[in-house]
């Protein structure tokens, strides 16, 4: 729909058109949404209201299992309509590249929405391969691994035998070591991850 919505904007010949364009895809955006996560709950709580009211039918709800990241991927594509409703940016040609953008994955548990002008930039784009680029990930690979086997591992095994066995927990030094220790293993942990991903 936003994709259609985006190219009928960027044709329209007036900013009415153009409006009634940018109300369609945000009206079908958010009924859909609203359908998928809301619609058992009006439903739900309508047919308890009307057992104080017997003369209203009950109506049933609907079971369909609602898709992973609906609401990330609705306001993600209205953010594309908007943007070129707004005019800074140009509608997409390619409805793979516009899909690409819209499915893009690892930003669904990251977040937060990516704008279309920030992402569009990464799949048109000629890429040239840099070898120095090559060795900088690598290195930030390697030490990524390092903090998270060697370091977090590490010291994730001996936390844990500290607050799962019989110690006596009631000697502060040796609390205080381990939740500090445990710090360090949450910190090196996600400090690796980012590591890795970068």
């Amino acid at each position: 729909v936003d994709f259609y919505c985006g190219k009928s904007i960027d044709k329209a010949k007036n900013k009415a058109q153009k409006k009634k364009f940018l109300f369609f895809s945000i009206i079908t955006n958010l009924s859909i949404l609203g359908i998928f996560k809301y619609f058992n709950f009006f439903i739900g709580n309508y047919n308890t209201l009307i057992h104080l009211y017997p003369i209203l039918p009950e109506i049933g709800t609907i079971n369909v299992l609602l898709p992973i990241g609906i609401s990330f991927y609705t306001f993600q594509t209205m953010s594309y309509t908007i943007d070129i409703y707004r005019e800074k940016v140009k509608p997409q040609e390619s409805i793979i590249d516009f899909a690409c953008y819209a499915a893009f994955f690892p930003q669904l548990v990251a977040g937060p929405i990516v704008r279309y002008s920030h992402f569009n930039p990464q799949i048109t784009k000629k890429l040239v391969f840099q070898e120095n680029n090559l060795k900088i990930g690598l290195t930030f690979i390697i030490y990524g691994l390092f903090k998270k086997f060697v370091i977090a591992d590490n010291i994730a095994i001996q936390v844990n035998n500290l607050f799962t066995t019989e110690q006596d927990l009631t000697n502060f030094w040796l609390v205080w070591c381990g939740a500090l220790f445990f710090g360090i293993q949450i910190y090196a942990d996600f400090s690796a991850y980012t590591d890795i991903a970068i």
